[in-house]
């Protein structure tokens, strides 16, 4: 007989589920609310015979609710800062390989996100203030007026006052000075006194 047909059931038993979605979900919810508990334990005990189907219903659901999760997890560290630096603290002993693998892989794929965090947090200097900075020097070097191509944060290293932005070369130099103006002062004596002993052969040999 039809009804004893196995396939016809599953056939009425899916147009059935069609055609009557939202009461079915009213009533699952109904019921999980009332069986809580006993929900909980069925799940627990099918994840044990079945591992591998709960993994991959566990990973469908992850990529079906990614931002979702992401947001639960920004919000859950917000409201429980220690709580998350220490479960942070934690993982990373129990994996170090992983995460500075991790860590090198996010530097190398965000090279501006890595520079712009290290001058927040060596110079206070957020990426909005460093873009003011370099547009009001007309993203010349503050030194050499060269076309700044990797510029560098000068600061003052008693004070810690962002005093400008240097290439490479300008940011060395004041660097193996000091920031000493009388050694920078002397340095320029000492090429003055060198350009005009070579100035001066020069005229003798003429």
């Amino acid at each position: 007989m039809p009804y004893k047909d196995p396939n016809v059931k599953k056939q009425r038993a899916a147009e059935y589920r069609s055609t009557r979605r939202k009461e079915l979900a009213l009533k699952t919810r109904e019921w999980y609310r009332a069986n809580r508990e006993r929900a909980l334990e069925t799940s627990k005990q099918y994840r044990l015979k079945h591992p591998e189907m709960g993994r991959a219903a566990h990973r469908r659901w992850e990529a079906k609710n990614h931002t979702r999760i992401l947001e639960y997890k920004r919000k859950w560290r917000k409201e429980h800062p220690n709580e998350s630096r220490k479960s942070s603290t934690e993982y990373y002993h129990r994996h170090p390989e992983e995460r500075r693998a991790y860590g090198a892989a996010w530097k190398r794929n965000n090279p501006d996100k890595r520079r712009a965090a290290h001058r927040k947090h060596m110079y206070g200097l957020s990426h909005d203030d460093f873009v003011v900075l370099l547009q009001s020097q007309n993203g010349r070097c503050a030194i050499c007026t060269g076309v700044l191509e990797n510029p560098f944060v000068d600061h003052d290293h008693t004070t810690g006052a962002v005093r400008g932005l240097l290439c490479p070369p300008c940011n060395k130099a004041i660097g193996f000075f000091r920031d000493r103006v009388d050694l920078l002062t002397q340095a320029i004596a000492y090429l003055n006194r060198s350009r005009m002993c070579t100035t001066k052969e020069e005229a003798d040999v003429a």
